[in-house]
């Protein structure tokens, strides 16, 4: 085993050099206050957003508050499409599947999503926005609050990952806009009648 003494330690550190950034010049301290007030934060947190670049206010309530919607398309993520075949394959074939998610919050969220979706054979419901009416219905019956409506597009939009493909949103769609992966208009109106008269 190898040991490092203190000395040798710290001759072995870099001297930093540490060049602060000055504040936007149009942004004085009684709007620093007032987007403080707004935003509900420290006037310290504005500083640091405005030093980040981020100079208007809903740009700031959006990196404070971040929201699903402003999430990258999942299709846009490296690697993913790669990554779906295999498990589709392997879901196909039979085979056991290990998920694995580091022991933080996000990491036991995206575990416990992968498992649900794994096991609901990955149904997820699909809005086609050039049928959607924007009557929020779906919104309003989606018992796993996955969708949401898009105020500038007058649309609604699911979350897939929210999404455990139930299909109650498809069957309420007054525009038949809301399909499920995998299964037809016809197989989920045959679903829904089997179930009615069960």
């Amino acid at each position: 085993m190898f040991a490092l003494s203190k000395t040798h330690h710290l001759a072995m550190v870099t001297p930093m050099h540490w060049k602060c950034k000055s504040l936007p010049p149009s942004v004085g301290e009684a709007e620093i206050r007032r987007l403080a007030e707004e935003l509900h934060v420290t006037p310290v947190t504005v500083q640091l957003l405005l030093l980040r670049g981020i100079c208007q206010r809903e740009a700031m309530h959006r990196f404070l508050s971040p929201r699903l919607r402003y999430l990258r398309p999942v299709g846009s993520w490296p690697g993913v499409d790669h990554a779906a075949q295999i498990v589709a394959r392997a879901v196909a074939e039979g085979k056991r599947i290990a998920i694995w998610g580091d022991y933080d919050v996000d990491g036991i969220t995206a575990t416990v999503l992968a498992k649900d979706s794994i096991l609901a054979g990955g149904v997820v419901a699909v809005v086609n926005k050039d049928l959607c009416c924007g009557c929020q219905g779906c919104v309003q019956c989606c018992p796993f609050g996955a969708i949401t409506y898009l105020e500038q597009e007058a649309k609604c939009e699911v979350n897939q990952a929210l999404c455990k493909g139930c299909g109650t949103c498809a069957a309420t769609c007054p525009s038949e806009a809301i399909t499920l992966l995998g299964f037809s208009h016809l197989q989920l109106y045959t679903q829904i009648d089997e179930a009615l008269t069960a």
